[in-house]
């Protein structure tokens, strides 16, 4: 199973910052060079139109320059190089030539209507260096966000092995102690009548708890798993509540091969139940179902005000997610409403 998402998240991305640092430093030593390139004449450097013109020459750069990490920054955001590189590519080299024409244009008639001193004895050779620094400062600044890019997965993988290798620590801990009760259950299912509900309802626990403790290393299951264990751990729930519980699913079939991280839609069952009042007057109703790319649980509130939440759950979820997509879970109380989404993941079964 292939997770699909990208853990990018350009709100957060370091190479933006980054790119401050030799903007700076770079746009006089460019703007310096380009005036050697595009001055025809000796250089002089007693004569004030020197300066004049390195200036000139610089200002227009620090355009050039902010203008093409502009295209690259807003690219990065809306289509990454590595998820969707060829629009990237073929978005990229049209604006960048289009906005060179239209900084040239303008600098032109800035020149003119000033009256300063221009260098056209060779158009061709001015153009071709000026097309040259747009796909220079363009590649650099594509290096430098291919490098942030790397580092921040690279950074965040090493938390994610880390925290891996304490699960699987924790998992070989407990492992003694699930052998022990799946075998305790089995001996009771033995014991009572198939058809009991206490039969339905030790086999239903047993299903709960082996699929709560099997050890995934990916923590990705299909919104199809992940409904049919809220319906299980409903069942175990609806022994306390009876029909003051009342759950209502409405997911398309055609959605079911989605994803979600392991017991997410649980956690969110279980948090509502755990924090809100189920009694005859007042019945808990919680509703499942789809909106766009994100499935949506929601609860009528009716708070217990005994119950203090830790909010530890949903930071759990968000921590995940983290990891996982782009896409942030959204959260929502109004009108005596609470509602969480969350974003469906894409994935390739192997």
């Amino acid at each position: 199973m292939k997770n699909e998402n990208s853990n990018y998240n350009p709100k957060s991305f370091s190479g933006k910052k980054a790119l401050s640092w030799y903007t700076i430093v770079g746009i006089p030593i460019v703007g310096i060079i380009m005036d050697f390139l595009m001055n025809p004449n000796p250089v002089d450097f007693s004569s004030a139109g020197y300066y004049i013109n390195v200036g000139i020459s610089i200002l227009i750069t620090a355009v050039y320059w902010l203008t093409s990490m502009f295209i690259v920054v807003k690219l990065w955001q809306k289509y990454p190089w590595h998820l969707e590189p060829l629009k990237h590519i073929l978005l990229e080299v049209p604006l960048l030539l289009v906005a060179s024409a239209i900084i040239e244009s303008l600098a032109y008639l800035g020149a003119s209507h000033s009256g300063l001193e221009t260098h056209t004895e060779s158009p061709g050779m001015q153009i071709a260096v000026l097309v040259l620094l747009v796909f220079f400062l363009t590649t650099l600044s594509e290096a430098v966000f291919f490098y942030y890019q790397w580092k921040e997965n690279f950074d965040k993988s090493a938390v994610l092995e880390k925290e891996n290798m304490e699960a699987r620590y924790e998992s070989l801990k407990n492992q003694v102690n699930p052998h022990f009760l799946f075998n305790s259950l089995n001996t009771l299912l033995s014991q009572l009548d198939e058809k009991s509900e206490s039969s339905k309802y030790v086999h239903n626990l047993s299903d709960f708890l082996r699929y709560s403790l099997h050890n995934d290393e990916m923590g990705i299951k299909t919104l199809k798993e992940e409904i049919d264990i809220v319906n299980n751990y409903c069942f175990l729930q609806k022994s306390r509540f009876g029909d003051n519980l009342k759950l209502k699913i409405e997911i398309p079939k055609e959605s079911h091969k989605l994803a979600l991280p392991k017991l997410s839609l649980q956690m969110l069952v279980e948090n509502a139940i755990k924090h809100n009042i189920i009694s005859d007057e007042k019945p808990l109703h919680i509703m499942i179902y789809m909106n766009g790319d994100y499935i949506v649980v929601e609860n009528n509130l009716q708070k217990r005000f005994e119950e203090k939440s830790t909010k530890q759950g949903l930071a759990n979820i968000r921590k995940r997610y983290k990891f996982l997509s782009v896409k942030e879970i959204h959260i929502q109380e109004k009108n005596n409403i609470f509602t969480v989404e969350l974003p469906l993941l894409k994935i390739n079964n192997k």
